[in-house]
């Protein structure tokens, strides 16, 4: 298996989702789940709903056999960093690097862009984004 999704239902409605997928690391001994995207709609943040999300990603991922769970935040977002302290993720002092394939454009600028558009509506990278780029409901777990 390459990867992993997480779909958050509430009433019927998809709220939120979790993406991972998985490599092996010779610094941690073995297989590793990249937390690549932790997601929940904007009109449904703040009631502990991403912290619910994020906990049955760790649960599900440690019963895979998965060592660790590193992940990339932006170290402006003190929501997103306090969430995953409260569940033991810390930071390890390595230096995220990227190289934009994307011509013209700098990773700062792809990422930034794509981050304001994330954030400005969960229809252009949010839900709508995953559920029709995705493709995997076998290996989705609804809760």
């Amino acid at each position: 298996m390459l990867g992993q999704a997480w779909v958050l239902t509430v009433e019927d409605r998809d709220i939120g989702y979790g993406l991972v997928y998985f490599r092996h690391s010779i610094d941690h001994g073995g297989r590793i789940a990249i937390l690549d995207d932790l997601w929940v709609t904007v009109d449904q943040r703040g009631q502990g709903l991403g912290a619910r999300l994020l906990k049955a990603d760790c649960e599900d991922l440690q019963a895979m056999g998965a060592r660790a769970v590193p992940l990339g935040v932006d170290p402006a977002n003190e929501i997103a960093i306090a969430l995953y302290s409260r569940f033991s993720f810390t930071k390890i002092g390595t230096a995220l690097c990227a190289k934009s394939l994307v011509q013209g454009k700098s990773v700062v600028a792809v990422s930034r862009e794509a981050v304001r558009a994330k954030h400005q509506s969960d229809e252009v990278l949010g839900l709508q984004g995953a559920k029709q780029g995705l493709r995997f409901p076998k290996m989705a777990r609804r809760f």
